[in-house]
């Protein structure tokens, strides 16, 4: 049997809890009748609300962004680098030929303020 990473089982965890927590709930609606399953619900629901949004959901969400994150292939890291590196090529591509469309600017200028001085 393979030992697997304590972070892997933390999703499976969870839902152990919470399918657990559904099946109680359940159970114990069906043995008191609806007088307290909707109240019991709506509290419940707005309890998961208010857990999803604080502190404990944002854990959660960093540790799922985390995961999906070492996942990522390297294929695509390896064509992403390639693409940043055309970029910078085309960047240095660019200050290149704007130096030059200055240049030729300053030279057109100097040329046509020759011209209105004339011959002196």
């Amino acid at each position: 049997m393979s030992k697997r990473d304590p972070e892997d089982q933390t999703p499976l965890a969870v839902m152990f809890v919470a399918m657990s927590l559904i099946a109680g709930f359940t159970v114990v609606s069906v043995n008191l009748g609806p007088g307290f399953a909707i109240p019991v619900g709506i509290c419940a629901a707005i309890a998961s609300a208010i857990a999803v949004k604080g502190p404990l959901g944002k854990a959660l969400a960093k540790r799922i962004e985390a995961s999906a994150g070492e996942s990522q292939n390297p294929e695509a890291i390896e064509n992403l680098t390639r693409r940043v590196e055309q970029l910078e090529h085309i960047e240095a591509r660019t200050a290149e030929l704007e130096e030059r469309l200055d240049f030729a600017e300053r030279l057109l200028t100097q040329q046509r303020d020759a011209e209105r001085l004339g011959p002196g």
